[in-house]
């Protein structure tokens, strides 16, 4: 009887391999043909250790989102023809933002997944969900007492996030942090404050309106379909190293992909489909295209009633606090813990509950090698003088933003770009 049921469950285990392996090699083939999303998407990139995840063509688990229906790609049709938008001297090419429609705003839909950051109880993809030609970012067994720390002179990080920082192809620019990371010490070295330059002086750029509006909304939407392989990235890693310097600092990446998203949302949201004229001269099937994506994410909002601008910017606010408490339960002795209050902090004061704000706001313990160091201590003396505190807390916040602002403005510059330009 043992014997017996032992034999069957080895023979469907082996069919069921078959089957599994039979479905992976089609998607990968459709994935090699057609250059959709999947592997890294460059030869460059398929020559490292280093494939973000592999997309079958019916449901599966992208690292990092809930459970998602990739056939819902079809929601959106592409007929695969001409991708190329060509405005005044503004080129672009749309392809990859019409090959991954329906993931341009994953913190809209599917959503993100705790468990998988590292910062939840972790649960495990099946085994049978895994592509088994793609090779893993880290090797699971690695401890970090195995890796050497990184080293790098000031200058020699200064001049990678430099090479990094890029106004449109995000990931590709990324690529080359990842370049060095391979191997190195998630916590020992200098790995947590490369990435941590990255976020405070690649991540996050402001972007201005023109006379010709499609010009930022192509950009914006180019930007955001990178976003789905910067959050597997963050998932992968942090699964393999929770509780790491380096782990936490990609979950700030993380809280400021949320707010990139959010305002190339509404960038989207607000265009008018019948004002993007130059887009419908140079090539019908991007106007299409737009109306499509439109349609699809209007859809989506209805579903889950997010039907106002307060109800889905506090949407976008609620994913940035469920990764911010995430950092702090899960940083190693309190690393970054008083950037994470403060940002908590912000949003609920922004948000009118000024009570948990400021509650947020006492627990910070003060690190002068904190972001916002200089904002958090004036927000601490604000509270200390009783009831001319709101206003001042006010303030206080509007500077911070101007300090980035100005930061961010001075970046651009450096590679010849403003706020207009893209």
């Amino acid at each position: 009887m043992i014997r017996r049921r032992v034999a069957g469950q080895l023979c469907s285990f082996v069919l069921h391999c078959f089957g599994v392996a039979a479905l992976i090699v089609a998607a990968r083939t459709a994935h090699l043909a057609s250059g959709t999303l999947g592997a890294a998407g460059t030869t460059r990139s398929a020559a490292r250790t280093i494939t973000v995840f592999s997309v079958p063509k019916e449901s599966s688990v992208v690292p990092g989102l809930n459970p998602v229906d990739l056939g819902r790609l079809s929601d959106i049709p592409w007929s695969g023809g001409d991708s190329s938008v060509d405005i005044q001297g503004f080129r672009f090419d749309m392809r990859k933002i019409a090959e991954r429609a329906t993931l341009l705003f994953p913190f809209i839909t599917p959503g993100i997944s705790l468990d998988a950051l590292g910062i939840a109880p972790e649960r495990r993809t099946p085994d049978h969900l895994q592509d088994p030609f793609a090779r893993n970012l880290m090797r699971p067994a690695d401890r970090q007492a195995e890796r050497a720390p990184l080293r790098l002179s000031d200058k020699e990080l200064q001049t990678l996030i430099d090479k990094a920082w890029a106004r449109r192809e995000r990931w590709r620019g990324f690529e080359h942090i990842i370049d060095v990371m391979e191997g190195a010490s998630a916590d020992e070295g200098q790995l947590p404050d490369l990435l941590h330059e990255y976020v405070v002086q690649d991540a996050l750029q402001p972007f201005g309106d023109t006379s010709i509006p499609e010009a930022r909304l192509w950009t914006e939407l180019g930007i955001a379909a990178d976003h789905v392989r910067f959050i597997a990235f963050v998932s992968q890693f942090a699964s393999r190293h929770p509780g790491t310097r380096a782990a936490t600092e990609l979950l700030f990446l993380l809280d400021s992909l949320v707010q990139a998203s959010t305002d190339a949302f509404f960038t989207l949201m607000a265009a008018d489909v019948d004002d993007l004229e130059w887009t419908r001269a140079t090539n019908p099937a991007a106007y299409r295209l737009i109306a499509e994506i439109k349609r699809f994410y209007r859809a989506q909002l209805e579903a889950k009633a997010l039907t106002s601008e307060e109800r889905l910017r506090r949407h976008f606010d609620n994913v940035r606090l469920r990764i911010l408490t995430g950092i702090l339960r899960s940083t190693p002795d309190g690393y970054r813990a008083g950037d994470a209050r403060f940002l908590v902090g912000e949003i609920l004061w922004r948000q009118g509950d000024r009570a948990s704000a400021v509650d947020a706001w006492r627990d910070i313990d003060v690190d002068p090698t904190d972001v916002h160091v200089v904002s958090y201590r004036a927000v601490l003396e604000a509270l200390r003088t009783g009831p001319a505190a709101s206003g001042r807390i006010d303030g206080i916040l509007r500077s911070d933003h101007a300090r980035w602002l100005l930061s961010a403005m001075d970046r651009l510059h450096q590679f010849g770009y403003r706020v207009d330009t893209y």
